[in-house]
């Protein structure tokens, strides 16, 4: 079985051609796992997800290797999805594999709350009734079943569309999702569950979370590994090196040791995340 859903190898990123906003030398990211990315803002998070999900081609050097199920022995190159973008591949690795929670939510306006998370699975290929009853039922856990029947999304309050948006997400099939900032509007509260939540959904669909926070505390407590990007010195390109990659050694977030590149344990990880990205 393969372990892991990425390989990047000497990847460097830019747009338009010009000098890399990021550069990773060697990543791997394990299949069923809970990643989050840590940096300032500016050192490249959204670049690394739009490269990873296939949103821009940034990639300048180096490569992405896609590996999107547990039979995959040949990877997917993302080089080469670009070079053949033209055939759709590269859209319908997207649309097979990959799911997405955006900051600004991207919630239809002319439907409803319900009908926003519904129209996401046709479009993956399940049937109404199905659609339905999956969207209901992750409404309910979280407590939002009343907005079911919502006829009008720009009516509700941020809060509330980012909570829709994140169902929306995580109810519809994927190997791999992506956010953005996924709980930026919420309090700690409804943050926990929406992240609790997308933990226990990963873990039953075998499948990949990849996520932008800002939120340390955050990410201590439901990360399985945790990405830092620095700033490279003299120059403004992101930076993601083996040794500022944190894994988790135990499942429960009270009794977990943070293991790194470069130290066996790391027993204070706040401390270890502040010194180097700030």
């Amino acid at each position: 079985m393969n372990q892991f859903i990425f390989n990047i190898e000497n990847l460097k990123c830019a747009y338009n051609g010009l000098d890399p906003v990021l550069e990773v030398s060697s990543l791997n990211i394990p299949r069923g796992k809970l990643v989050v990315l840590l940096g300032k803002s500016g050192a490249g998070k959204s670049t690394f997800l739009e490269t990873l999900g296939l949103m821009n081609n940034t990639i300048i050097a180096g490569d992405v290797n896609f590996f999107p199920d547990t039979n995959s022995t040949i990877p997917t190159s993302f080089n080469q999805l670009w070079l053949n973008k033209n055939n759709g591949s590269q859209a319908s690795v997207r649309a097979d594999h990959m799911s997405f929670i955006f900051q600004n939510t991207n919630l239809m306006p002319d439907y409803g709350a319900l009908d926003n998370i519904i129209m996401a699975h046709l479009i993956k290929g399940n049937t109404p009734e199905k659609a339905k009853n999956n969207a209901l039922k992750i409404m309910q856990s979280l407590n939002i079943n009343d907005l079911a029947d919502n006829e009008d999304v720009v009516k509700l309050s941020g809060g509330q569309r980012q909570r829709i948006a994140f169902v929306r997400a995580i109810s519809t099939p994927f190997s791999v999702i992506f956010g953005d900032e996924p709980t930026g509007n919420l309090d700690q509260f409804n943050s926990n569950d929406l992240m609790s939540l997308l933990r226990s959904t990963i873990i039953e669909k075998n499948a990949t979370a990849i996520i932008v926070t800002h939120n340390i505390e955050l990410a201590i407590n439901f990360a399985d590994m945790i990405v830092l990007i620095t700033k490279k010195n003299g120059q403004n390109s992101g930076l993601i090196l083996p040794e500022n990659v944190l894994k988790k050694s135990t499942a429960h977030a009270a009794s977990a040791v943070w293991s790194t590149g470069n130290r066996q344990t790391c027993l204070n990880p706040i401390g270890f995340i502040h010194e180097l990205i700030n």
